[in-house]
Order: C-alpha cells, then structure tokens, then sequence
C-alpha cells in the first residue's frame, strides 16, 4: 500500500508538474502576443504620422504652387495642381502607411471626350479620398480639367485652400437657393467645356444618428407628398410608397442618403453631359485615425461601375439616386472584406 501511494503520489506530481510547465507556456506566448501586439500598434503609429506629414507638406507645397498660378489668371495650368497632388500623395504617403489601392473601371474607355463627365459618388472616407482622386488622375488627365465641390468648411485647411485655388466651387450647404446659382454660375463659368467633375450627392459621411434623423425626414417627406386625399389613388399608390420608404430606410441604415439639388443643377448647367457612378469603400470598413492604428492598413477599393442616365425632374432624380445608392452604392459599403 505505502508503494502504491508513494507511485501515485509520483504520478500526481508529475502531472501537476506538468500542467505548471503548460501554463507557463501559454503565458509566455500570451506576453509574447500581447507583446508583438503593442509593437505594431507602435509601428502602426509611426507609420501613420509620416504619412500625415507627408500628406501635409505635400498640399501646403502644391496648394501654394496652385494659388500662384490661379491669381496669375492660369486657371487651366492651376488645376493641374490636382493631379500633381494626387500622384505624389498616392505614390508616398500611402506606401508609408501601408495602404494600398485598386481601380476598377469599366466605363472610362466608352465616354465621349468632346462631353463633360459628372461623377456621381458616395463620400469618401479620409483614407479613400487620396485613392479617388489618383482615379481621377489616371482617367481623366491631363485631358480634362478635374474638379468637384466641396463644402465650405474645408477652406480653413490648406488642403480646401488648395482644391479652390485649382478650380473646386466651396458652398455653404445651408445656403439653399443661393448655392444652388452658385454651382449653376461656376459650371457654366469653366474654361474647359469637357471637365471631369467629381460629386458626392450624400454630402457626408454622417453618424449612426445623424443618418437616423435623416431617414425620418426623408420618410416623413415621401408619405407625406404620396398623400394626395383619394382614397382609391392612395390605394394604388401604396405599394410604391412602401417601396420608396423601404429603400431610404435601407440605404440610410449604410450611408448618408443622396440629395437630388446639386446634381440636378450640373445635369443642366453641363450640356450633353455624361453621369458616371463610382464607390468608394476599403476593405476594412476603416474610417478614423485610432482605427488605423489598431488594425491591418486596408486595401482601398475604388470602382468606375456605370454610366447612367438621369431625369432632370426633381422628385423623379431623388427617387432615382435613392435607387442607385440602395442598388449599387450601398451593397459596396456593407461587405467589409474582400478577397484580394
């Protein structure tokens, strides 16, 4: 008995033994990770800022070079500024962070060069927006003139100082009414009649509850002028109605939804123009500078998809923006990692 107790008593230690010798293992691997994870970030971190540096001195250098040109009258040779921007951006900033990007086109070739181009897009995140316009780089210049609109508020960044001096209309986005002339005197101001012209008909990126509050608008706005008083017209409408108010609560679960003004005000400012829809989205889903830091720099994705044809009637244009971000804009958005 006392041999028999003495050997299990043996063996209970070795396994006791045993197990220490495993934990121990374990954390030193989870050190170890935990660690290597701490390290990243670190680099990460680095990587990021010299990127932001990069970034920065590149648009203060050209923005300057830009603003030159401008007040010297050479609104064409000013713009060029945006593709000069756009090349050295893309060609050191993202590689110093680790971002990289693809364009995905399948329209450019078929566009009529004598014609404006209006690209109708979903805003850009921050770390798309450099990849987007190295597209508009790529396709359209020196060519085209490349512009867009922005909102007012980027011109306190020497970036919005920049987009300006090389041809970008700033708005004030609650202005109404006067904005709107604005857009129409700018477009039809433009010394190249063939401009690429870039618009984010969404106008911003938008929180989860700004989104929200939109939608309600938006829904409350469409049953509302569904609502004509007749009950059998009522009836036959409500299918649609349903519909319409289906596809915003959709689309504003994703993104901001697209508003019809300044769209329908470059369809008529720019004749014979041709509507190209294009996304933006990177395979993360990232968005902000902590969120960089955390995780894996992303592939950004964009893609040249369509060209489409729009009413110049406000509500039938509103209803079919709705239609094309629920359809095409948004099933972008929602996947958040692609095989690359």
């Amino acid at each position: 008995n006392s041999r028999a107790s003495q050997q299990l008593f043996g063996v209970d230690t070795a396994v006791q033994s045993f197990s220490r010798r495993v934990k121990d293992r374990e954390n030193t691997r989870r050190m170890a990770a935990a660690a290597g994870g701490v390290a990243m970030r670190v680099l990460r971190g680095v990587r990021l800022t010299l990127g932001i540096v990069a970034t920065l001195l590149i648009t203060v250098a050209v923005s300057a070079v830009s603003m030159v040109l401008a007040l010297l009258g050479l609104r064409r040779w000013a713009n060029y500024g945006t593709p000069l921007w756009a090349w050295l951006t893309s060609h050191i900033a993202y590689p110093l962070v680790g971002i990289r990007y693809v364009v995905e086109d399948q329209v450019s070739a078929t566009l009529d060069p004598r014609r404006p181009v209006l690209l109708l897009s979903n805003h850009p995140r921050s770390l798309e927006a450099v990849a987007q316009c190295d597209m508009l780089r790529q396709l359209f210049a020196p060519a085209r003139m490349i512009l867009g609109v922005m909102k007012r508020e980027l011109m306190y960044t020497p970036l919005g100082i920049g987009l300006w001096a090389m041809g970008t209309v700033p708005i004030d986005r609650t202005a109404g009414q006067a904005t709107i002339d604005r857009i129409a005197a700018w477009a039809k101001s433009l010394p190249d009649k063939a401009p690429a012209i870039i618009l984010y008909p969404d106008g911003t990126r938008g929180s989860a509850a700004r989104r929200q509050a939109m939608c309600e608008k938006l829904v409350k706005k469409t049953l509302e002028g569904g609502d004509d008083g007749n009950s059998s017209s009522n009836s036959s409408k409500k299918a649609a109605l349903d519909e319409d108010v289906a596809r915003i609560r959709r689309v504003c679960a994703t993104t901001m939804p697209p508003m019809a003004g300044g769209c329908l005000t470059l369809l008529k400012a720019l004749p014979g123009v041709q509507v190209v829809l294009v996304t933006s989205s990177n395979s993360h889903g990232l968005s902000s500078i902590p969120e960089l830091v955390r995780n894996p720099a992303p592939t950004v994705r964009i893609h040249v998809k369509k060209v489409v044809t729009l009413p110049q009637e406000t509500v039938a244009l509103q209803r079919e923006l709705m239609r094309l971000w629920d359809e095409e804009i948004c099933p972008d958005l929602q996947v958040k990692e692609r095989a690359q």
